[in-house]
């Protein structure tokens, strides 16, 4: 959404020029680049700590989903500058997360062997967003009573869905349960190589 159709919502919905859109536009990736490493830090200090990865790392992530889709709702609501840019910094920078925490969490539940395999499934999973979310939004400003009002029910469904998966997300990672239901197939089947720390 942000490389295809976050600069015609600012320039058709928000009614900046291509030029203000340009620098707005630089802001999401410097976010992330201060809030990637930040938020990883705070997951490793936790997870030194000795909080279970549920929280320093599934919890930590998918908050970040979270709040990002809700200003991802504000955005579509909001008018103004002083509104609108600290949204669009936070709704695409937030969400990054992910490719930092994900990793990690997915590391510790795969076989050894697997690891790899169970990472690209992950990526390819996350890249069909890529395919989709465009087309979708495309199909949703096509049908707006107007094309300002059809870009901001697009990026409202977008921030539902983005809450959606975030609070999902939340709910159902569970490293420790995983590898404990792991174990007992493994008891059951015999033979199940469980991850090696």
């Amino acid at each position: 959404l942000s490389v295809v159709w976050l600069p015609s919502f600012l320039i058709k919905a928000g009614g900046y020029s291509p030029y203000a859109t340009g620098w707005i536009l630089v802001l999401p990736p410097l976010t992330q680049i201060i809030l990637s490493p930040l938020i990883g830090l705070v997951s490793q200090r936790l997870s030194a700590a000795g909080v279970a990865s549920r929280i320093a790392q599934g919890v930590v992530a998918t908050g970040c989903v979270t709040i990002s889709g809700i200003t991802m709702i504000l955005l579509a609501k909001s008018t103004g500058e002083f509104a609108q840019v600290p949204l669009v910094m936070f709704s695409f920078a937030l969400c990054s997360v992910t490719y930092a925490l994900g990793p990690p969490l997915v590391g510790e539940i795969s076989p050894v062997h697997q690891r790899g395999a169970m990472l690209g499934i992950n990526n390819g999973l996350f890249s069909t967003a890529g395919l989709i979310a465009p087309w979708l939004m495309g199909h949703i400003v096509d049908v707006g009573t107007n094309t300002a009002q059809g870009f901001r029910d697009g990026f409202m469904l977008a921030g539902v869905l983005i809450i959606a998966g975030g609070v999902i997300a939340m709910l159902l990672i569970s490293p420790a349960a995983d590898l404990a239901r792991f174990q007992r197939q493994k008891a059951g089947a015999g033979g199940l190589e469980l991850p090696v720390h």
